[in-house]
């Protein structure tokens, strides 16, 4: 009579041991999905007196490629490549700004 329970048991727990590694390996591959490579820079300009410096041209320089792009401050001194739908790479990055 114990035979079939026993069975059942050993069935069960190797279900249980494929299910809880697949539920690992999805895990693992959900959690690799989320890393990127590309960003965004925002910011501010002010000046050294602490006021908002707007239409500031702000040269963003790539030194692993020497790649070049500017944006300009807003109104309110803030500026963004990603409100010019401007993708960037993780990348060392040199600031400059001119008013």
């Amino acid at each position: 009579m114990h035979q079939p329970t026993l069975f059942l048991q050993k069935r069960f727990k190797g279900l249980f041991s494929a299910a809880c590694l697949l539920l690992l390996l999805t895990l693992i591959c959900v959690s690799g999905g989320a890393q990127t490579t590309q960003g965004a820079i925002v910011g501010s300009v002010k000046d050294a007196g602490g006021a908002v410096v707007s239409a500031a041209v702000i040269t963003l320089t790539n030194t692993d490629e020497g790649t070049v792009r500017t944006v300009k401050s807003n109104s309110a001194g803030d500026y963004g490549t990603s409100e010019q739908r401007r993708v960037m790479k993780a990348a060392h990055w040199n600031f400059a700004a001119s008013a």
